[in-house]
């Protein structure tokens, strides 16, 4: 466990490997409710003329044990359950055709 409360933070350094146009110009990591992200970020301009970042979000990669316990962590409000339907529920034998 971390030092420090890492929740809702993150991080963005310039990208000194940016191979393309395409590559990023920022490059860095996130967590958001004990779940780490990484997170790339693109110099844009809108079509005003103003100045932006573009940032997407991936999920770092983790063992199935370590997201299932991230997962678990969670406030169980904040969590959704699959509602649980009958499979037979689906099929009336009584329907003649």
């Amino acid at each position: 466990m971390s030092k420090y409360d890492n929740n809702l933070t993150g991080v963005l350094f310039a990208n000194a490997e940016k191979q393309s146009d395409s590559s990023p110009d920022f490059k860095g990591e996130g967590e958001i409710n004990g779940v780490k992200f990484w997170v790339n970020g693109w110099k844009n301009k809108s079509a005003k003329g103003t100045s932006y970042l573009r940032l997407t979000f991936k999920v770092k990669e983790s063992k199935a044990s370590e997201i299932k316990a991230q997962i678990d962590a969670q406030p169980a409000a904040a969590r959704t359950q699959p509602k649980h339907v009958e499979e037979d529920s689906f099929f009336d034998d009584s329907i003649p055709f």
